[in-house]
């Protein structure tokens, strides 16, 4: 079994090891943040991207997943008085990643929707 490559991605971008995030991907790779509408050309302009995000924050790696050409990744993000969740869809090839998308949302950004209380439950119970 071979070892994700996604995964170990976020890792390497928690140890602040930027050469290592790097060799972990493609010189033109492609990242796509749709919930805000940006793109990031580039391993230099990702890696600076993450390396120069300001304040103390963490990652934790909460699962992984692969098939043929493509990893995901969920991801917790600690971040001062916050907590966020990222999830990554990554087309890999040869051992880097060549494009991918990633969805980011602050926990607790949204309210319940109003009428559906009797279908579901806090996640916090």
């Amino acid at each position: 079994m071979s070892i994700l490559t996604a995964p170990q991605l976020w890792q390497r971008i928690e140890a602040r090891d930027w050469p290592g995030v790097a060799a972990l991907l493609h010189e033109n790779v492609v990242i796509d943040w749709p919930h805000s509408g940006e793109r990031i050309r580039g391993r230099h302009n990702y890696v600076a991207l993450n390396r120069d995000y300001p304040g103390d924050w963490h990652l934790t790696v909460l699962g992984a997943w692969s098939g043929p050409d493509r990893e995901v990744v969920e991801v917790r993000v600690d971040h001062a008085a916050e907590v966020c969740f990222a999830a990554g869809f990554y087309e890999v090839r040869e051992g880097v990643v060549v494009r991918g998308t990633e969805y980011w949302t602050t926990a607790r950004s949204q309210a319940p929707v109003v009428g559906r209380a009797h279908l579901t439950e806090s996640m916090d119970a």
